[in-house]
């Protein structure tokens, strides 16, 4: 019979998009003050990849990927899930031209695979509890993030990848000790 292990910590991201970067601003200053200072930050890029948010949120979006020193129990993502859902909510201007403002988009970094979290079901997600559901997006196999037939395709630009390369480089050392940032009881 196998033992239970405790998972391992894990390095919190989130992906914010929106047609205004002040508002995508504001989302990470409120981040931080729930989830403690971004250590690393990717740039600025036009969200072109698809016209599902269009209606929503406007057609020219602005999106980027953060990830916080702080290390996560990995069960916490479904908590932070439903604090990003209401955070959106709260983060939309009096007066915005459309119905949502932002949309925020966490996820965390292991040395094995970037997960992220949703409210949507699909064939390859697996539900994790409080309506969140998990799906392994990036797998880290053979010296590198590889891709999956369902990763988005922001996700799979090299940009991005590599940034979560060096999201990944940040927790291991943080991991086995090297840096500042390791877990913080609850």
């Amino acid at each position: 019979m196998a033992r239970r292990r405790v998972p391992l910590p894990a390095k919190l991201i989130c992906g914010l998009f929106s047609s205004e970067r002040a508002v995508i601003e504001e989302g990470i200053m409120r981040l931080e003050g729930s989830f403690g200072e971004v250590d690393l930050r990717g740039g600025y890029y036009r969200f072109t990849h698809t016209d599902h948010y269009a209606e929503e949120m406007g057609g020219e979006l602005w999106k980027c990927f953060v990830s916080f020193e702080r290390l996560i129990e990995q069960e916490r993502i479904v908590e932070i899930k439903n604090f990003t859902n209401r955070l959106e909510l709260e983060l939309r201007p009096m007066g915005f031209p459309y119905s949502r403002a932002i949309n925020i988009d966490p996820g965390y970094i292991t040395g094995a695979k970037l997960v992220l979290a949703t409210m949507k079901d699909f064939v390859h997600r697996l539900y994790l509890g409080d309506g969140v559901y998990g799906e392994v997006t990036l797998s880290y196999i053979h010296g590198d993030f590889r891709v999956q037939p369902w990763t988005y395709p922001d996700y799979r630009e090299e940009e991005n990848l590599s940034f979560f390369r060096q999201v990944r480089f940040r927790y291991l050392e943080q991991f086995r000790g090297g840096g500042k940032g390791g877990m913080k009881k609850r």
